[in-house]
């Protein structure tokens, strides 16, 4: 089984959105141009508790994942529909929206940032050992 924040990683790659300029998972790495002219979509673990015990075997891990979109200083379009675009995609795969939080202005790169949070269970396979 992949990790949660690969699934929804290629969940977001496969909507091909032309306004997305760079996907990460777990973090943005250093080398990435995070000067504001790029809109970054970055993925990342907020919590992965097993769940849905049977016999204190645990058949679910109930992933909730953080999606951050940092916006091109330029970003031509409604970023509010932007937003929706990935909020729908996630539904529309049987993901969850847990919450969604107001945009705020980055203070180093001036970019517009939305932030929402994703859950979904993933069925867990595995043969109980001796």
């Amino acid at each position: 089984m992949e990790l949660p924040v690969v699934t929804a990683k290629k969940l977001i790659a496969s909507s091909q959105y032309p306004w997305i300029n760079e996907l990460y998972f777990n973090q943005i790495p250093e080398e990435a141009d995070t000067t504001g002219d790029k809109t970054i979509v970055l993925v990342t673990s907020v919590t992965e508790p097993l769940g849905q015990f049977k016999n204190d075997t645990p058949s679910a891990l109930e992933a909730n994942l953080q999606v951050q979109i940092f916006y091109a200083n330029k970003f031509e379009g409604s970023t509010l529909d932007a937003q929706l675009q990935l909020i729908n995609l996630f539904i529309s795969n049987g993901w969850n929206i847990s919450g969604r939080e107001p945009n705020i202005l980055d203070p180093h790169t001036d970019q517009v940032t939305a932030t929402f949070t994703v859950s979904h269970n993933f069925t867990l396979n595995f043969e109980r050992g001796n």
